[in-house]
């Protein structure tokens, strides 16, 4: 990256790896260069500002997302940013129709594994949604969905249970089956 002879591809992937290692300093620093070398990079774009959202710097992914060429086309990733940028908005019910809409693209493009892997996000990332709004029983409901995914992602199910826990210490009157 530092040379210039980094690829689209490998510079939204490495920005990405980084910030799920906590470096965020250097995936912003990544995406970055990436950007000033490929300005209309749909996928640099894309991960860039899914990574400006697990920070909740909502406003930075939507200029990203905005920043897209018209045209662009839309593949299940890019669906499921724009479907959590609509969560981080407050727009529960469009959020929630373009992570299904990534999902029924995947599926369409013959790759099972993404769609589990884009409905788990969905149900975690509208757990988290409804926990943010004191929804208690909404989280624990797509908490529950998302860790029923079979063949889902293990950070995903990590988090999801994280969360179901966090939900029962705060609530957990809600959980009575467990007591």
């Amino acid at each position: 990256v530092e040379h210039g002879e980094a690829s689209p591809v490998t510079i939204a992937h490495l920005g990405t790896l980084l910030a799920k290692r906590g470096d965020d300093h250097g995936a912003f620093k990544v995406f970055e260069e990436g950007l000033r070398k490929y300005p209309l990079n749909s996928a640099i774009i894309n991960n860039y500002a899914y990574t400006q959202l697990m920070k909740a710097h909502v406003h930075e992914a939507r200029v990203l997302l905005n920043s897209l060429p018209k045209g662009t086309e839309m593949y299940p990733e890019l669906l499921a940013t724009f479907g959590l940028l609509r969560l981080w908005e407050g727009d529960l019910q469009q959020g929630r129709h373009l992570y299904q809409q990534a999902t029924e693209l995947a599926s369409l493009g013959a790759n099972p594994t993404l769609a589990r892997k884009v409905r788990q996000k969905m149900h975690l990332e509208l757990a988290r949604a409804y926990s943010r709004q004191q929804d208690v029983r909404s989280a624990i409901q797509h908490a529950r969905s998302g860790l029923s995914v079979k063949e889902g992602q293990a950070d995903y199910r990590r988090d999801l249970q994280a969360l179901l826990n966090d939900l029962q210490t705060r609530q957990p009157m809600l959980f009575p089956d467990e007591e």
